[in-house]
Formats: C-alpha cells, sequence, structure tokens
C-alpha cells in the first residue's frame, strides 16, 4: 500500500502541465492611468517632467517553489486633477504614476502574469478642521501573479507605486520574501 501512495504522488507531480513563463517575458505595459478611485475625478494632462524609476526584485519561498527574478519601471510626477464639479481650494496638479512597465527576468518553473487596477487608489485626507482635503499623491496597486502545479499554487506579491516615487513590493504568505537587488 505505502509504495502504492508513493508512486501515486509521483505521478501526480509528473501531471503538472504548467507552461513556464519565458525570460525576458514583458509581463505588464501601462503606459498611461487616467480612472482614480473617486468616481468624479480623473488624470489629465502630465503637468510637469517625469521622473524614472527602475528597480529588480527576487521573490523566495521555502516550501512553495523556486525563486523568480523581475523588473518594475515605472514614470511619476504632476499632472492636472480634474473634477467634474470643482470644489474651492482644489489643487492644479496631484503626484501620480504616470506609467509602469513589468518585465520577467528569471523564472524556471511558473506561469507568471502581471496586472495593475485599472483605477488610481486616492488617500482619504482631512484637513485640521476635520473636513475632506485633496490628496497631493495618489499610486496605483499591481500584482505579479505567478501559477504552478496546474493552478494549485498561486501567490501574487503585491506591488504600490506611489505618484511621490516610492514603491512598495511585499508578498501575501509567511514564508515569502522578497529582496530588491
Amino acid at each position: 500500500m505505502r509504495a502504492f501512495l508513493i508512486a501515486a504522488v509521483a505521478l501526480l507531480a509528473a501531471c503538472d502541465k504548467t507552461v513556464p513563463t519565458p525570460n525576458g517575458t514583458n509581463l505588464l505595459d501601462r503606459p498611461t492611468f487616467t480612472k482614480m478611485s473617486v468616481s468624479d475625478w480623473t488624470v489629465g494632462a502630465p503637468a510637469g517632467p517625469a521622473t524614472k524609476v527602475q528597480k529588480k526584485y527576487r521573490w523566495t519561498s521555502n516550501d512553495l517553489g523556486p525563486d523568480v527574478e523581475f523588473s518594475i519601471a515605472f514614470e511619476h510626477g504632476p499632472s492636472a486633477l480634474v473634477e467634474a464639479k470643482p470644489k474651492e481650494g482644489a489643487p492644479a496638479t496631484v503626484e501620480t504614476p504616470r506609467a509602469i512597465r513589468i518585465d520577467l527576468l528569471e523564472n524556471t518553473r511558473w506561469a507568471v502574469t502581471a496586472k495593475c487596477d485599472d483605477d488610481l487608489k486616492v488617500p482619504l485626507a482631512v484637513n485640521p478642521d476635520g473636513s475632506a482635503a485633496y490628496p497631493k499623491s495618489v499610486w496605483a496597486d499591481c500584482k505579479v501573479v505567478m501559477k504552478r502545479k496546474n493552478g494549485d499554487i498561486t501567490v501574487a506579491p503585491w506591488i504600490t507605486v506611489y505618484g511621490d516615487g516610492k514603491i512598495e513590493v511585499k508578498g501575501v504568505a509567511s514564508d515569502e520574501k522578497i529582496v530588491e537587488e
């Protein structure tokens, strides 16, 4: 019986039909954002020069599978804040991520994709008097989605790209590590 169980486990492992995404694949190329999470606000034209940022990250896990390395390139800068019903004190511009690109650099066994939410996120800002305040900066939420074992193992590190040029990359499982290289 024990030999049968070992053979069944080996057979299941051999049935993994996951096709690894090749190294060098462009996973995401988002040239612009226009929508914001506040429905009557949109991002207008760039209102100043863009700053380019490029970083590389390595995702590792002790239990889930082999390492994956990817790069994130993005531009950020001031953009016009367009409101359907402008209010007094509205800023002319807001700091936004303008373009995001994610490339796969090193991968041996994962099927990898990437995506960003359609809208930029707006912080809930409050003036000292308690009234709603306009944001100075907004951000984009993105994910790198990695699957193996026919999708039975799926991980999706979170990427937050801020309009002021900061970036956060986080794993969700307790043994995941994401290191900037």
